[in-house]
């Protein structure tokens, strides 16, 4: 998967595009994603809800896992760790391709909000080439 074929696949998906990411980089097992925190992605405390956090690993991770593979690739598990409250305007998710598996496949991920280190996960996929 190209850059651009990530960027059409982020387009292309209406639950995607409501949570703002923007891709920044894709390739190779490994993909960078970003997104505003919005009002309507906090909690009650003001901070990025950890679903919003999660959904950004799961986007970032997806991504990564897909550019290894021609196929579908769906998750199978995840497990993720806040560090830090999330108490900035704008999030980062790094991905990295941890094991390229012929059907499952694992991903890392570490989310910034500026250069600390706020959460990380692990995402597992199984994957289907053509």
């Amino acid at each position: 998967m190209t850059i651009e074929e990530a960027r059409d696949w982020l387009n292309r998906s209406p639950f995607h595009e409501k949570c703002g990411i923007n891709l920044e980089e894709a390739g190779e097992g490994q993909c960078v994603i970003s997104a505003e925190v919005r009002d309507e992605d906090r909690n009650l405390w003001g901070i990025a809800h950890g679903g919003f956090i999660a959904t950004l690993c799961d986007a970032a991770s997806g991504l990564a896992v897909m550019s290894m593979h021609d196929g579908y690739c769906v998750t199978t598990s995840s497990t993720m760790h806040y560090l830090k409250p999330a108490k900035c305007e704008k999030l980062q998710a790094k991905a990295a391709m941890l094991k390229n598996g012929h059907t499952i496949s694992v991903v890392e991920v570490e989310v910034y909000g500026g250069d600390q280190l706020l959460a990380e996960g692990s995402f597992e996929y199984f994957c289907k080439d053509n």
